[in-house]
């Protein structure tokens, strides 16, 4: 596996943690935010059960991920929390942007490459 392929599950595994941790100190707006950005519904809930996927990361280790997108900029840091914590394919980021499918992919690609090299 390469290395962006150990971020990119890295950063699924930190999106299923961050949404069941639902932990006040991630360093994220509420996600309220997030999905009036995007135009989604505001009453929707959050259903921990809905999570098919173990969650196998270590709490060490989402921090660290988390501290990091946390820094970056605020383009990179939607682009990946919508991406990994909302489960947005590149077209819906890029609605929820107002940037092309193109961008909002070259955004997560950046972005992961960032998160990789800042978490080493």
């Amino acid at each position: 596996m390469s290395n962006s392929d150990d971020i990119h599950q890295e950063l699924i595994q930190w999106g299923l943690w961050a949404r069941t941790e639902n932990n006040p100190g991630i360093g994220y707006p509420k996600m309220t935010s997030y999905r009036r950005l995007a135009g989604a519904p505001l009453d929707w809930e959050y259903n921990p059960n809905e999570i098919k996927q173990p969650i196998t990361i270590t709490d060490d280790r989402a921090t660290q991920i988390d501290k990091v997108i946390s820094s970056l900029d605020l383009d990179l840091k939607t682009a990946v929390y919508l991406h990994y914590h909302e489960d947005y394919n590149v077209s819906k980021i890029g609605e929820a942007m107002r940037i092309s499918r193109h961008q909002a992919s070259a955004l997560i690609t950046t972005g992961k490459r960032v998160i990789s090299h800042l978490c080493d």
